[in-house]
């Protein structure tokens, strides 16, 4: 029984170590505190906001809000915690931009929910 008892434990240890190196993995729980040029993501930001608006305005589908690579650039500030509220409101517009002009019934809001 005692040989079981030290096994458990160092099962329950091995599983927690487990667990913390898998949460340590995720790159989006772990802030970032290198420093970020809010201004240079403000005029970036600023630019993807005009195209997406440019694309709405010429009638097409917004593409972008769909491409996991954009997705993931344009996130990049949220995991940085000198990231400007400035920055974060941009970063909003554009992830809330889809919502707000799309048909709820179009593919890409489905696609964006899920």
């Amino acid at each position: 029984d005692r040989n079981t008892s030290i096994d458990s434990n160092e099962t329950l240890k091995n599983d927690e170590e487990v667990i913390e190196k898998g949460i340590h993995d995720l790159s989006i729980i772990i802030a970032e505190e290198t420093p970020l040029e809010n201004d240079e993501w403000c005029e970036f930001l600023d630019c993807q906001l005009e195209e997406m608006l440019a694309e709405i305005d010429a009638g097409g589908n917004l593409d972008s809000v769909d491409n996991p690579n954009f997705l993931e650039m344009i996130i990049g500030p949220l995991k940085n915690k000198n990231a400007n509220s400035l920055v974060l409101q941009k970063i909003c517009s554009i992830l809330i931009l889809p919502l707000a002009t799309q048909d709820p019934d179009s593919p890409i809001i489905e696609r964006f929910l899920n």
